[in-house]
């Protein structure tokens, strides 16, 4: 695969480095040498990862969220999903950016701005009559606007290999961007609470449950795997 790699590369390609750097460093002579210097590397990883969460915020509430179990109490519908609007290229699955726009458009959870409106109570022949003394006009209040491009905004930093493809955990990283810049209305923010991130991204994750049938066939193909 020109300018990739595939699974079974990218870990010979730790080892090569392991390898390296095992004999370039004390541990050359070293019996454990190897072993050692593939554990400080992954330790430095995980290091870069904690210092990534502090720099951005949304990358500790994904690890938060998969602490806690959550993606795993989603994952038939989540992968299911991946899996059937996902394109494989080479030997990994990835979900282009526009595709995941589509899904959260054909899941209503875009939305579409309307104009308010001004009502006042009273008949036909009311019109351009001011209001009976004590009754205020009543307004409507314009829904607020949520459309692709605040999408394909929030998720820019997401991204595997290629800037407009999403591996799975891309993908999940993706819906937690999203729901960081999601209008959320006074009632729902009510009902998730200041404290329960988790309710708040389940408000997007119901949205995504007209794709019910995915995650169907989804659970049908894993048992015929197993």
């Amino acid at each position: 695969m020109e300018n990739g790699l595939t699974y079974s590369q990218f870990l010979e390609a730790i080892l090569r480095i392991a390898y390296y750097k095992k004999n370039e460093s004390d541990q050359a002579g070293n019996v454990d040498g190897f072993k050692n210097t593939l554990e400080a590397i992954f330790a430095e990883t995980e290091l870069d990862l904690k210092k990534r969460q502090k720099s951005d915020p949304v990358l500790e509430k994904v690890v938060q969220l998969s602490n806690n179990g959550y993606w795993s109490s989603k994952y038939f519908l989540l992968a299911g999903i991946f899996e059937a609007k996902g394109t494989l290229k080479a030997d990994n699955l990835e979900l282009a950016k526009q595709d995941f726009i589509a899904l959260f458009n054909e899941a209503k959870i875009t939305m579409k701005p309307a104009k308010a409106v001004e009502e006042t109570k009273g008949g036909k022949g009311d019109k351009g009559k001011e209001p009976p003394k004590g009754k205020e006009e009543e307004k409507v209040e314009a829904a607020p606007k949520f459309d692709e491009q605040d999408i394909a905004d929030a998720i820019k930093m997401s991204q595997s290999f290629d800037d407009d493809q999403l591996s799975y955990i891309d993908f999940l990283e993706a819906i937690v961007r999203v729901t960081e810049v999601y209008p959320f209305s006074d009632m729902q923010k009510a009902d998730v609470g200041v404290l329960n991130y988790e309710k708040k991204v389940d408000i997007l994750i119901e949205k995504l449950g007209c794709f019910s049938n995915l995650e169907e066939t989804f659970i049908q193909h894993d048992k015929n795997r197993t």
